[in-house]
């Protein structure tokens, strides 16, 4: 798999991303990902796997065709084995900002408002 390529993608966060399923995302490289993520991503990937340092809700509001305008909190950590860092995971969950219907249905699924892809160094 290419480097900075999305490894590891849960249902939950294909959910949040407006996909049918994993297939499309997997494989992706982060630049090749809808904006803003496209543009937020890899050089904040970069800067983690680097320093390994954290970072915690990153607030982004996209305007997406046939979804409207969706308010995201994003949070990178490096994924670290026994002697460096793997990659990075990236936690992608609807902020509390997002609209009632998205709201709803956070209270229809608790607990799966937020979800983890990974992402190889």
């Amino acid at each position: 798999m290419a480097r900075s390529a999305c490894a590891t993608v849960q249902p939950c966060a294909v959910r949040i991303l407006g996909y049918p399923d994993a297939r499309p995302l997997v494989g992706l490289r982060l630049g090749q990902l809808m904006p803003p993520l496209n543009l937020l991503l890899p050089s904040r990937r970069e800067t983690i796997r680097r320093s390994q340092q954290p970072l915690v809700g990153l607030e982004v509001s996209p305007t997406l065709p046939q979804r409207g305008r969706l308010h995201w909190r994003l949070s990178l950590s490096a994924l670290r084995g026994a002697d460096q860092v793997l990659g990075v995971a990236i936690v992608i969950e609807m902020s509390p900002k997002c609209d009632k219907g998205l709201r709803a249905a956070r209270r229809r699924a608790p607990g799966r408002d937020g979800s983890v892809f990974g992402c190889l160094r």
